[in-house]
């Protein structure tokens, strides 16, 4: 189970969630191979550590892994303005657009369904 977690986020925040950012159009910054191998160790290291944990300790594990993948998405999500050039009846226009609010609300879903699970693993584990 831990593993196929593990798996889970790391195709999550370091594959899919970048990927979508790149395809739509806003800039991104590619990541090393190393560093793509070293990520998936821990988030599969953090996965399996939070499935064979007491669940109280393995909340704090699978918290532990959300934050490292927020971090792994700030890293690779570019700060800036996408500028495009758009010609209307002849005339040219550049079209500017700051994706940071749409970066930051990513990131804000992320750390809210973050606290969600860990508050509903905190309840269920009290039960």
């Amino acid at each position: 189970m831990g593993l196929a977690e593990g798996l889970v986020y790391y195709l999550l925040y370091v594959v899919i969630i970048p990927m979508v950012f790149q395809y739509s159009g806003l800039p991104t910054l590619p990541i090393e191979q190393y560093k793509l191998l070293v990520f998936l160790a821990i988030f599969i290291a953090l996965g399996i550590a939070a499935s064979l944990t007491n669940p109280s300790i393995g909340v704090v594990f699978e918290a532990l892994t959300a934050l490292i993948g927020l971090q792994v998405l700030v890293s690779v999500v570019g700060v800036g303005v996408v500028k495009a050039p758009i010609q209307v009846h002849g005339a040219l226009f550049d079209v500017m657009f700051e994706f940071k609010p749409i970066a930051v609300l990513v990131f804000g879903f992320i750390a809210l369904f973050t606290l969600l699970r860990m508050f509903e693993k905190i309840i269920h584990f009290e039960e």
